[in-house]
């Protein structure tokens, strides 16, 4: 079984207060795992997952004791294979919560219909207050969009543009990253409201022209998308070096996607590109 990371479109950082976000699955990256139904509960890692036990015990126990449960309340012998990268925007943590919330219901813990709210306030021990669009990412099959306090809604999407991940080679900090933009409000309450506003008029460019299938909308929000991630102080030197490369390799579009200070940038093309002519392990999205 897999549970699959996410990309955020659009709308990282303003979904915290309402804004519009467009989050799709990423099936490349995934957390793959195997259970089965036992007297006492086991879990065995893969050695690509061993450095993590703490942090995956740590959110089993503390999911467990939300419900006043333990681990003897876990029926299953589980194999966990593959973790989705964290500190790479792509939903690692949110994947994790997602895992473990699976397991409790097959264990008859919670219902299959808590999935998504069960995993969003796990995810709170993670960030300290989760938005829920990493969790709207990680268990959809399909693009949606999704506003805080609202179930996540899947729409069709029309056309893409060809869309690539590359990375930065740098990993950000969610937390680090959520207190720099929340700083601007102290400092700047107008700017602060302004960037939001925004960033949720960037995610209805993006979902406008994903729905009807106008690239040039798409792009025009991604773009924008972009430049509130550098108003909110939100790029490295790293970052910027990749998209300026990846702009004048002929991308029409690029943005950070997650959290921002690292992970990876979103780029939309006309063509479908060769993925060794983009920067080493790039990878192609597809809505």
């Amino acid at each position: 079984m897999k549970v699959y990371s996410k990309v955020i479109l659009s709308g990282e950082h303003a979904v915290l207060r309402g804004g519009l976000a467009v989050v799709a699955p990423f099936k490349e990256y995934g957390l793959a795992y195997k259970s089965e139904f036992s007297d006492r509960f086991s879990l065995e890692l893969l050695d690509s997952v061993k450095p993590y036990e703490i942090l995956i015990q740590g959110t089993l126990e503390r999911a467990l004791a939300s419900l006043d449960k333990n681990l003897d309340d876990l029926k299953l012998r589980v194999s966990l294979e593959s973790l989705v990268p964290l500190g790479k925007g792509l939903g690692g943590s949110a994947a994790l919560c997602v895992f473990v919330s699976k397991l409790l219901i097959e264990s008859a813990l919670i219902k299959e219909e808590d999935l998504f709210n069960f995993s969003k306030e796990l995810e709170n021990m993670f960030h300290g207050e989760s938005s829920g669009v990493d969790i709207a990412g990680c268990v959809s099959s399909s693009t949606q969009t999704y506003m805080r306090g609202l179930s996540p809604k899947p729409f069709k999407v029309a056309k893409a543009p060809f869309l690539y991940l590359s990375s930065t080679d740098e990993v950000g900090s969610t937390e680090e990253c959520i207190e720099k933009v929340l700083s601007l409000k102290t400092q700047n309450s107008t700017k602060f409201n302004d960037l939001d506003e925004q960033m949720d008029q960037a995610s209805r460019l993006v979902y406008e022209g994903l729905g009807l299938g106008e690239e040039k909308l798409f792009n025009k929000g991604l773009n924008l998308g972009a430049k509130t991630f550098k108003s909110w102080g939100l790029y490295t030197e790293k970052m910027c070096a990749l998209e300026a490369s990846l702009l004048e390799k002929g991308s029409l579009g690029v943005k950070p996607t997650g959290s921002g200070m690292g992970g990876f940038m979103l780029s939309s093309w006309s063509k479908k590109q060769k993925l060794e002519d983009l920067p080493p392990g790039s990878l192609e999205l597809l809505l």
